[in-house]
């Protein structure tokens, strides 16, 4: 089996800025998306209709992730900070009228990082998260406290990628010192150091299975590593521009990548080889790809403020 072809089917139209970050709902029903205009939204994925906007971030929202149960939305942003946001239907009780009010539908808010944001990520117990920044730490909060629970130097400057493994036993940083770092969750120690990118690790994502560790770097390439030993699996060449994103699919058979030259590539994981790429739009960067669930469409977050949604095609050889 091979994606064989991209068939656009539309886009979410609504930002008024470029587009940072895209999620998929676990059920594969809504969106999220997050960007330049300071703002996160939800979205229906079958109308493409946008459900709500959340507002609260002073500066750009640089990540967005959905918790396993589909139930919130955890955004990183410019400002700093983390912020939890509830699903309509889901809000929590209303504050303390003597209270500060808060954005609709925020629930918590992360505060300790000393610089901006560049990427969270929900545990796969759902009960805690883990967000990067570019005071170059990775931090694991206790979710429903809204708590610190550990918070790690991990790379010599920015800190631009984060990713639980499937199990949450490890977490993997990736950073502008060109290295992607194991960290045992339970006492943030470092259990290993993968090296071999020639520049800054933009992103990194963990295979289903746990197997793999797949990165995205500004030397152009993606790169597939065996996190038990640390050694190179696959260089994956074929990139024009710096590699922004990297997403598995769920079968973790196809790995997705997209670059600041507006490029989209499919990979054949195993092989190690090419069997798709698609240009989004003259003149457009993108900088987010996310599978949907059932890994028949991919969302992609661009920078003519759209998120592009393409159907992909899956044929026999």
């Amino acid at each position: 089996m091979k994606p064989d072809a991209f068939r656009p089917i539309g886009s979410l139209d609504g930002h008024a800025e470029p587009v940072y970050s895209v999620a998929w709902a676990p059920d594969g029903q809504t969106l999220a998306t997050a960007g330049l205009d300071d703002t996160v939204r939800l979205w229906e994925a079958s109308t493409r209709k946008e459900i709500r906007k959340y507002e609260g971030h002073t500066r750009i929202v640089t990540a967005v992730a959905i918790a396993p149960d589909g139930k919130s939305i955890l955004s990183g942003s410019g400002d700093n900070s983390a912020r939890l946001w509830a699903y309509p239907g889901t809000e929590p009780a209303k504050q303390d009228p003597k209270a500060k009010p808060s954005p609709p539908g925020l629930i918590r808010t992360f505060s300790g990082h000393s610089a901006g944001l560049y990427g969270v990520a929900f545990h796969p117990d759902g009960k805690r998260i883990t967000t990067c920044a570019s005071d170059k730490t990775a931090r694991i909060w206790d979710l429903a406290k809204g708590s610190q629970i550990r918070s790690i130097t991990a790379h010599a400057a920015i800190v631009y990628g984060i990713a639980f493994a499937p199990k949450g036993e490890i977490l993997a940083t990736s950073g502008d010192d060109r290295l992607i770092k194991l960290w045992n969750v339970a006492d943030g120690k470092e259990t290993r150091k993968i090296e071999g990118h020639e520049a800054p690790v933009y992103a990194i994502a963990y295979r289903p299975d746990g197997k793999a560790i797949a990165s995205g770097s500004s030397d152009r390439t993606v790169r597939i590593w065996n996190p038990e030993d640390g050694k190179a699996l696959h260089k994956l060449e074929g990139h024009s521009g710096d590699v922004y994103s990297v997403a598995w699919s769920r079968d973790g058979r196809w790995l997705a990548s997209v670059d600041n030259a507006g490029s989209l590539i499919v990979w054949d994981a195993s092989a190690g080889k090419s069997v798709e790429r698609h240009r989004i739009a003259p003149r457009v960067l993108t900088y987010s790809v996310a599978w949907s669930p059932d890994g028949s469409k991919l969302a992609v977050a661009a920078s003519d403020r759209k998120t592009h949604l393409l159907a992909v095609g899956l044929s026999s050889r």
